[in-house]
């Protein structure tokens, strides 16, 4: 894909993509924004399954697949909080890959309420862009809105965590500026499509 910017090569990253990107509409985002960042040498998505919540929403099995054909339909097109009148006016403007993130978001908030009208997720007008926060902190760290602590381990038997653990850090983020993640996402959808 030819960016509207070059990023030197010493300051690239290389990634692949582990999504389940049909079990909610916010992984469709993340997954544009990161092809759409210069600064990803994207080597591969891979399509990961989502069973236990398919089950339990009475979708049909084969999630793997479904996760797969979605990845595959979001590279056809391309040949954090939000409202939804944002991504109308800001997103689904920007081409075909914008038509369908929106649409496809306002569908799963539609089935959502129609299978149970009383559930408190989504929220009707807002939306949280809950994967797309990852591309953003590969872009910049927020070097400001983390601390290390201990990894936890997971009990073999229990799957509960175990704390306390010293062999290994991982960065605990207090705050992930939302505006950086959407105004870069927003931006890259309309020097590329809009």
């Amino acid at each position: 894909m030819k960016f509207a910017f070059d990023v030197p090569k010493s300051k690239k990253m290389r990634l692949i993509v582990n999504t389940d990107s049909k079990n909610e509409a916010d992984d469709q985002f993340a997954i544009v924004h990161a092809l759409l960042t210069p600064r990803f040498d994207i080597r591969g998505i891979i399509a990961a399954q989502f069973e236990h919540n398919a089950i339990l929403q009475g979708r049909p099995p084969g999630t793997m697949q479904q996760s797969y054909d979605e990845v595959e339909k979001l590279l056809e097109l391309m040949d954090c909080r939000t409202s939804i009148a944002e991504l109308k006016a800001r997103v689904q403007p920007c081409g075909a890959i914008g038509d369908y993130l929106y649409q496809q978001l306002i569908d799963f908030n539609d089935w959502v309420a129609e299978r149970n009208p009383n559930a408190p997720w989504p929220k009707g007008e807002m939306w949280a862009l809950g994967d797309s926060p990852a591309v953003s902190l590969l872009l910049d760290d927020h070097e400001y809105g983390y601390e290390w602590k201990p990894a936890p381990r997971i009990d073999a038997d229990t799957l509960h965590y175990i704390h306390h653990q010293k062999d290994r850090l991982i960065r605990v983020y207090h705050y992930v500026d939302p505006r950086f993640t959407l105004e870069d996402m927003f931006a890259k959808l309309a020097l590329h499509f809009g």
